[in-house]
């Protein structure tokens, strides 16, 4: 493949059309599972679907804003009955906040678990809300759930 040809806008299309065509001959078989848990197979057709263009320019993601909050935000921390020591870090109790919109929306969307979003709350990585010991958890979770809006959980 001659990497020049790439970036011709003049042969971008064609080379795009190649590459569609090599993707549709090697994607010529589509297998699907049947109610009874055997396997159809049927010939693609090319299978049509709307999915974006894979070789078309990726808009870069802006990168978050730095938030910073004014006042005091409503703190709750939970001393833990099983206290312990992570990479060095002695954990003697957590404290939380309410979470942010986006970490809602987050974790509605299916983006992010509960759980993550109790350590943004916590200001901690998941991996020390994952080393607590039951109750601690438990308890750090009944917080946590009084802070967030009421959500539906599966």
């Amino acid at each position: 493949m001659d990497l020049a040809a790439l970036s011709d806008p003049e042969d971008s299309e064609e080379q795009r059309a190649r590459l569609r065509a090599s993707a549709d001959r090697d994607a010529s078989v589509l297998a699907t599972f049947a109610n009874d848990g055997s396997v159809v197979i049927e010939p693609s057709g090319g299978l049509e679907t709307e999915s974006a263009d894979p070789l078309a320019p990726v808009e870069p993601i802006p990168p978050e804003p730095v938030v910073t909050y004014r006042g005091r935000a409503v703190r709750t921390t939970v001393r833990l009955r099983f206290p312990f020591d992570i990479e060095g870090i002695k954990v003697r109790s957590v404290s939380m906040v309410p979470p942010t919109f986006a970490d809602v929306e987050a974790l509605t969307a299916g983006r992010i678990s509960e759980l993550e979003m109790f350590a943004r709350m916590c200001g901690l990585p998941v991996m020390v809300l994952r080393a607590m010991r039951w109750p601690d958890v438990e308890t750090v979770t009944l917080f946590a759930r009084h802070l967030a809006p009421d959500l539906q959980r599966g």
